[in-house]
C-alpha cells in the first residue's frame, strides 16, 4: 500500500559508490510503467528528475507516457557497466516508434551515457509472452558511444517460447525522421518502391472512433477463419481515449474478413510507415469500394459472430 517496491528500486538506483563501473555484462528486465502511473510522490520526482538529466523527457502530453524501462536501462548501463561492458534489456516494443520515446531514439543521451546500441530482437510473433509487445535491445558502453544507429541491426523471433521457436536476420530498421516525429522501420514493411494507385482519390484518413471498439489484438492463429478477438492493449493504456469511450473492453470471435490491417496516423512518416494494427469493421469492399453493413444484413449474410461482436 506505501509502494514500498518503487521505493526500494530506487533506492537500489541512488546507490551505484560501491557499484559503479564495476560490471562487464548486465541483462535485465525493467519495470514497464508510464510515469502517470506514479502517485505524486518523491520518487516519482526523482525519477523526473533523472529522465530530465538524461534528456530524454518526452514533448507535450507525451512525457504522461514516458516509461520507466528505457530510464532504467540507460541508467545502470552508465553507472553500472565497465568501459566496454555489455548490456542486454527487454524493452517494450513502442520504444521503435512511440511519440514517448523519440528523444530516445535520436540519442539524445549520449551526452552523460556512453551507450550504443548494437542489436534488436523483435518479439512481436512471439506468442505468448508479455501483454504488450517486446523487444530487447543489446549494446556496450564506449569512449565513442553511437547512441541508436541510423540502421539498427535486427533479429525477428516467432513462436511458442514453451515448445518451437524460429528466428532469422531481418532488414535493418531505419530511423526516420520528420520534425518532432521519428521512427524505426524495416523496408519489408512500409517502405514505398512505386507511386500509389490511391494518390489521385486520396483526401485524407479514416477517423475511426471509438478506438476501443475497433482496434484490436488477434489471440491465437492469425490465419483461421474465426479469429478470437479482444480490445488492443495499447489502446486499453491509451490515455486519449475519452470518457465514456475509455471503459470499452471487448472480448469474442469473428469472421476473419472483417479484421484489416490499418496504419494509425501516428506511425505514418514520408516515403515509410510503422507497424499496422488491426480493426474489426463492419464493412465489405466491392469494386474498390468499402460497403458498411448493417446488423439486418450481417445476419442475412450468416456472420453470426460478426453480427454480436457490431452489436
Amino acid at each position: 500500500k506505501d509502494n514500498n517496491v518503487w521505493a526500494f528500486v530506487l533506492k537500489n538506483t541512488y546507490r551505484p559508490s560501491l557499484l559503479k563501473a564495476q560490471f562487464d555484462f548486465i541483462a535485465s528486465n525493467p519495470p514497464w510503467l508510464a510515469m502517470s502511473s506514479f502517485p505524486a510522490a518523491r520518487y516519482k520526482d526523482q525519477l523526473e528528475s533523472l529522465i530530465e538529466s538524461y534528456r530524454v523527457t518526452p514533448s507535450g502530453q507525451s512525457r504522461h507516457h514516458m516509461e520507466i524501462a528505457t530510464l532504467f536501462s540507460i541508467h545502470c548501463a552508465t553507472h553500472y557497466l565497465k568501459n566496454g561492458g555489455s548490456f542486454a534489456f527487454v524493452q517494450p516494443r513502442v520504444i521503435l516508434n512511440g511519440d514517448q520515446h523519440d528523444p530516445l531514439r535520436r540519442s539524445k543521451f549520449l551526452y552523460i551515457a556512453p551507450i550504443t546500441v548494437e542489436h534488436l530482437w523483435d518479439l512481436i510473433d512471439v506468442e505468448p509472452l508479455f501483454k504488450r509487445p517486446a523487444c530487447v535491445i543489446f549494446g556496450r558502453t564506449s569512449e565513442d558511444p553511437l547512441g541508436f544507429p541510423n540502421e539498427l541491426p535486427c533479429t525477428a523471433f516467432r513462436g511458442n517460447p514453451f515448445k518451437n521457436m524460429e528466428y532469422r536476420e531481418k532488414e535493418p530498421l531505419k530511423l526516420t525522421t520528420l520534425g518532432q516525429k521519428s521512427s524505426y522501420s524495416d523496408s519489408e514493411h512500409g517502405y514505398l518502391e512505386a507511386t500509389t494507385r490511391y494518390l489521385d482519390g486520396f483526401r485524407q484518413g479514416a477517423d475511426i472512433m471509438p478506438r476501443r471498439a475497433v482496434i484490436v489484438d488477434i489471440q491465437g492463429r492469425k490465419d483461421a477463419a474465426i479469429l478470437s478477438i479482444r480490445t488492443a492493449q495499447a489502446e486499453i493504456l491509451n490515455w486519449n481515449n475519452k470518457s465514456p469511450w475509455n471503459e470499452i473492453e471487448l472480448d469474442g470471435t469473428i469472421e476473419r474478413q472483417y479484421v484489416f490491417n490499418t496504419l494509425k496516423s501516428d506511425v505514418v512518416l514520408p516515403f515509410t510507415s510503422g507497424n499496422h494494427v488491426y480493426a474489426a469493421l463492419p464493412v465489405r469492399i466491392h469494386e474498390g469500394i468499402f460497403e458498411i453493413l448493417g446488423v439486418s444484413e450481417l445476419a442475412r449474410l450468416g456472420h453470426t459472430r460478426a453480427k454480436r461482436w457490431f452489436q
